[in-house]
């Protein structure tokens, strides 16, 4: 639950590459909305949503049986670079796995304010038939490059 997140700022739909893993996706925007983040509509995009100096992304791993833009960016190590088309350039910082029933204080210290970074948030984890979800979620802050 992101019940705690403040509104967003509009981001301008972006370009992300991340050059290491091959892939590139065009960004759309997405919201919070009973206390959860939205995801984006369409499964090769990625949903952005922006906070003060942290820009929240947010994809799939997989769809309808295919993988998706973040597929293997649960294979992130520190330093690799994520380029954005308007010319910032950021590199891994950190990354954290999270159970989704995570409490609010984890969540609300992976996506708080930031000076200038990128968190991107994925699932991982065990598949749940019965919930139909991935049980976990990877949280990955980027910073930008100077």
């Amino acid at each position: 639950m992101l019940a705690a997140l403040p509104q967003p700022g509009l981001a301008d739909p972006l370009t992300l590459e991340f050059p290491t893993l091959g892939v590139e996706a065009q960004t759309e925007a997405i919201d919070v909305q009973d206390g959860q983040l939205g995801v984006p509509e369409d499964p090769d995009k990625l949903g952005v949503y922006q906070l003060e100096g942290n820009m929240l992304v947010v994809g799939h791993l997989d769809w309808a049986g295919q993988r998706r833009v973040l597929a293997d960016v649960r294979s992130f190590q520190p330093g690799e670079p994520i380029w954005l088309s308007d010319g910032r350039t950021y590199h891994v910082a950190w990354s954290k796995t999270l159970p989704i029933e995570a409490d609010q204080e984890e969540w609300t210290a992976a996506f708080a304010p930031a000076h200038d970074v990128l968190t991107l948030v994925t699932c991982t984890g065990p598949f749940s038939l019965s919930r139909h979800e991935y049980l976990e979620r990877i949280v990955i802050r980027a910073v930008r490059d100077d």
